[in-house]
């Protein structure tokens, strides 16, 4: 998960910290900062740690460190069975790179209670609902406002979940309307 680093010159050591790939600066002593130049010796490592693997290495929220687009080239060059998924919400302008647009879930205006519980957008909402109200039930007159709220975040899980996690402390209804009325909810 890369969410967490600031900048491309600690792409490599967070990839060689998720490896848990011991690195050998050759400098004595516990640092827990690295010098400049030691970036190019950590990366000889990961490369050579990598050539002989056989693995999927996953690079979430790539979005903030996309200069980091050429060390995951020189990776897929470097090795022969090493392949990378990468997350992030801009293309990384690769020779070679498939793209998997996510979509938000299907949603309609359930006619029945029966349909909306058996949809994966009413599951998932109820799932995480549920986590926050144990007790937490839907009724036939909740299916125009749990709609609205999947219209508003486009079906979109997370926007499901984050939604859901509200029922505590407001109605379906005023979740809803809060959704469409300002992103800060």
């Amino acid at each position: 998960h890369l969410a967490h680093i600031q900048s491309v010159d600690q792409l490599i050591p967070a990839i060689t910290h998720a490896l848990k790939l011991p690195l050998d600066s050759g400098r004595q002593g516990n640092r827990t900062e690295h010098l400049p130049g030691e970036n190019l010796a950590f990366k000889d490592q990961l490369f050579d740690y990598l050539r002989h693997k056989q693995l999927l290495l996953i690079l979430d929220n790539f979005e903030h460190v996309l200069e980091g687009a050429d060390l995951v080239a020189e990776i897929l060059q470097a090795t022969t069975q090493v392949q990378i998924l990468v997350t992030s919400r801009e293309r990384l302008q690769l020779l070679g790179e498939q793209i998997y647009p996510i979509q938000g879930f299907d949603f309609l205006d359930w006619p029945t209670l029966v349909e909306a519980v058996q949809s994966p957008a009413m599951r998932l909402f109820v799932q995480a609902a549920h986590r926050v109200r144990p007790n937490f039930a839907i009724t036939a007159e909740d299916l125009p406002d749990l709609a609205r709220i999947c219209q508003a975040v486009g079906g979109m899980p997370l926007g499901l979940e984050l939604a859901a996690s509200w029922v505590d402390m407001l109605s379906l209804s005023d979740i809803a309307e809060e959704i469409q009325n300002s992103l800060g909810l």
